[in-house]
């Protein structure tokens, strides 16, 4: 079955993600805020930085494989032909594993929308759907296949925005 493969993937890399130090997230912000190259951050609190920041508001921690923040860039080397959500806030990515990468992100659009956009937008690359689930109005995962590639989707409802997970890599065999 290629279900138990892709969970056990998943599990590796959601387990890669929460590696790293005891700091408290606040913590970990002010101190990457501080370490930031960016002199209009300041010596406040982390949210006093981001509020200077502008439009791109960032504050970028890696951890244990991981990259988290806000609006933060997609991993080196990430397919040219996905196209995420153009309203998704990417708050993680990771490689988990040698060619696989793992994005995860919020949109403030409704789960069924962001569904419908990446269908779209990923038959308008190339790629095939090789499976559709929609296990309950708020929980939706699409899987893409291309060449010999694969692209796992889920999208789930997150209070008044969506959940985005997005892993690629090549098909498991």
């Amino acid at each position: 079955m290629k279900l138990i493969p892709v969970l056990c993937v998943c599990a590796m890399a959601l387990s890669l993600a929460s590696c790293g130090g005891n700091e408290a997230p606040e913590e970990a912000a002010n101190a990457a805020v501080a370490d930031s190259p960016d002199s209009s951050a300041g010596s406040g609190s982390a949210s006093e930085a981001l509020e200077k920041l502008g439009d791109k508001k960032m504050v970028v921690q890696q951890q244990g494989g991981a990259t988290i923040g806000s609006n933060v860039d997609l991993p080196e080397g990430f397919p040219g032909d996905i196209t995420l959500p153009a309203d998704l806030n990417v708050m993680s990515t990771s490689t988990p594993m040698p060619n696989m990468q793992m994005v995860m992100g919020i949109s403030p659009s409704a789960p069924s929308e962001v569904a419908a956009e990446l269908r779209a937008s990923m038959a308008e690359a190339g790629w095939t759907e090789a499976a559709f689930q929609e296990m309950t109005p708020q929980m939706t995962r699409i899987d893409f296949e291309k060449d010999d590639r694969m692209a796992n989707v889920t999208v789930t409802l997150n209070g008044d925005t969506s959940a985005v997970q997005l892993m690629t890599g090549p098909k498991l065999r």
